[in-house]
């Protein structure tokens, strides 16, 4: 945030605030912007209500250092005029049943019956609705057409700003949890917000009025994926652990279970089948688990299945009663290939899947590539290759790949290798070309020790 400040006593108005008497320095101060991305969730709303855009709401709070200090306008004013923008070509989002340009006519009784209008784009201080009847907010000068239509919101006249406010008697601008809400814009995933304004608090530690002027922020709508364990199959923060029968000769033989929600006792879970062999009959042999990992970008881990040409085929719980969907990765195999890890190489939070060429007969043997970027659909993924053994050369065979994890916590998975003396190293991607950064772990060696975790469970 670029801000000047001016300390001052004010009286409440907008647009021509009048100065009234030099005041001493604050001790307490703004701390800049603060942002909260959610995803919008349009499976509850009315088809006609739904929007074609993949929507974040971006709330938007004003930091301080005091929490007893108090929001009290949010306005422009001759020269520096208030505007929140977006670069989503569709605008803002607003519900045709909201009718919302402020907390105050939001309640949640009308999100109740209408959800759609819980993503109307509005102003605040302070407060996320008036639900409880309290909200003294006040608006002045602001064009709420253009903004209700989906386009910036500014000053009706730039020639005397507008804004919006409450004031010092009312408290709910107090940032009593070291911020105050100001609004909540709602863009296509992706879309840049960007906002230039002005505004007034009182200080806690000198009781003074104090002007911030030409306060800015530019926000991408992007909703970073929860650190997903890579067995939470049902997305409740808590790994869970799969089962498949491999006893030939039992009914249930290839049946796929998960054990989720354990509550740390004695057979305290519940039990997700998948796929009761019994009832819908054996899983081909040709098709095997490879791991399970966040590969959708969700909430949720999904399981990785191959086929015996290579075929990549994704189940998704549901629900915990072992419903699933299924996505197929890549339908036409890639044979010659295994898969050597599961995880994060791009630090996108989504789950990429690496590969390693193992045909020694293939000009690509020992090569190794990524598939990162998957969007759910046959081959709907950027395949990063980190090492093309036709160019460089093979791979020596007494190096071979462990598994993989946050080893240095920069957000990014590393694929740990181990030599034949036992050394360890990390190869870290650089980004989604291929290129990438190795760092050693251990140059004399280990022997006699085998890796046992981070161990992908598809690793030999």
């Amino acid at each position: 945030m670029t801000h000047s400040s001016r300390t001052h006593t004010t009286a409440l108005g907008l647009g021509c605030l009048t100065l009234l008497g030099i005041a001493t320095a604050a001790s307490a101060a703004p701390t800049g912007f603060e942002f909260e991305a959610t995803t919008v969730d349009q499976s509850t709303w009315a088809v006609a209500n739904q929007d074609a855009r993949d929507l974040v709401s971006v709330k938007v709070y004003i930091a301080f250092d005091d929490p007893l200090d108090q929001l009290v306008i949010v306005n422009g004013k001759p020269g520096a005029n208030i505007s929140v923008s977006t670069d989503d070509l569709l605008g803002f989002f607003q519900s045709a049943v909201g009718n919302t340009n402020t907390s105050e006519t939001r309640a949640s009784v009308i999100i109740d019956m209408f959800p759609c209008a819980g993503a109307d784009s509005y102003v605040s201080i302070g407060l996320l609705n008036n639900d409880s009847g309290t909200d003294a907010i006040i608006t002045t000068g602001m064009d709420w057409a253009t903004f209700n239509g989906g386009g910036a919101l500014e000053s009706l006249d730039t020639d005397q700003g507008g804004g919006w406010l409450v004031t010092p008697d009312d408290h709910q601008g107090d940032a009593t949890d070291g911020h105050v809400f100001i609004g909540q814009f709602t863009v296509a995933s992706g879309s840049t917000v960007t906002a230039t304004l002005n505004y007034m608090y009182v200080d806690n530690a000198t009781s003074t009025s104090i002007e911030i002027d030409g306060a800015a922020f530019s926000t991408v709508a992007t909703v970073e994926n929860a650190d997903v364990g890579r067995s939470d199959f049902n997305g409740d923060g808590k790994d869970d652990v799969l089962w498949q029968c491999d006893e030939v000769t039992d009914d249930y033989y290839t049946s796929v279970l998960a054990w989720l929600n354990w509550n740390g006792t004695d057979a305290g879970y519940t039990s997700a089948v998948l796929w009761n062999a019994d009832v819908s009959g054996e899983i081909p042999a040709a098709w095997q688990i490879q791991g399970s990992g966040n590969l959708l970008g969700g909430d949720k881990a999904s399981i990785l299945w191959r086929g015996s040409a290579g075929e990549a085929l994704v189940w998704t719980l549901d629900d915990d009663t072992g419903t699933y969907s299924s996505s197929v990765m890549y339908s036409a195999g890639i044979s010659g290939w295994v898969v050597r890890a599961i995880g994060d190489f791009n630090g996108d939070g989504q789950d990429d899947v690496l590969w390693q060429c193992d045909e020694v007969t293939d000009d690509y043997y020992t090569s190794v590539l990524a598939w990162v970027n998957w969007n759910g659909t046959d081959a709907g993924y950027t395949s990063a290759v980190l090492w093309n053994a036709d160019v460089s050369g093979e791979i020596p065979t007494t190096w071979a790949i462990q598994g993989s994890g946050d080893f240095d916590g920069d957000g990014r998975d590393g694929i740990l290798w181990r030599g034949g003396s036992g050394e360890a190293l990390v190869w870290t991607l650089d980004d989604d070309t291929g290129t990438y950064s190795s760092s050693t772990m251990y140059s004399a060696g280990i022997a006699d020790w085998a890796v046992r975790a981070p161990r992908d469970i598809f690793t030999d």
